[in-house]
Parts: C-alpha cells; structure tokens; sequence
C-alpha cells in the first residue's frame, strides 16, 4: 500500500472546490489512521496568537502571555531565548475532538 503524503492548503482547497455539488450542504469528515471511522471535523480556526515551546522542554509551549504568567518568579523567570516559535498567528486549522 502506498504511504499516504501530506498536502498543502492549496491542495485542499482545490480539492474542496471540486467536491459535488450535493455533498456540500453534510457534514465535513475526516479518516483518522487505518480504522477507517469517519470523525466529523468541528469548526476550522485561525491561530489567534503566536505560540511558543520550550528549547529543552516539550510541554512548556503557550502564547507569550500565558507564558510570562506561569515563568513569572526570580527562581523561574521567562527568558524568550529558551522558546522558539511553534505556531505563527493566523496558522489555519482543521480539528476533531
């Protein structure tokens, strides 16, 4: 079986604009993995904010405001060189709960 590839949003935006005429009034789905069970996509979003991970640290990520919240004390300052950016604001999504 051929592995499956990614696409741009272009690619699915065309894809999207060849779609039949009837299917366009039903639910939007998506194929998560082999089990092959359609899952209803929820309302695509626009990245509000920039968001940012830590160098050293996988789950230390937020917006720069969240982190400064939590990084906020003289033992756990937020120095930004330690971040780098992860998801620019306006990033388009599609999701799934």
């Amino acid at each position: 079986m051929e592995e499956p590839k990614s696409i741009t949003w272009k690619e699915l935006k065309e894809f999207v604009n060849s779609i039949p005429e009837e299917y366009l009034d039903k639910n939007a789905s998506i194929l998560i993995g082999d089990n092959m069970q359609a899952r209803v996509l929820n309302e695509p979003f626009f990245q509000q904010e920039d968001f940012y991970i830590n160098e050293d640290d996988n789950e230390d990520y937020g917006t720069l405001g969240e982190l400064t919240e939590v990084h906020n004390s003289e033992e756990d300052p937020f120095i930004i060189a330690d971040y780098r950016l992860l998801t620019a604001k306006g990033t388009p999504f599609l999701w799934v709960d």
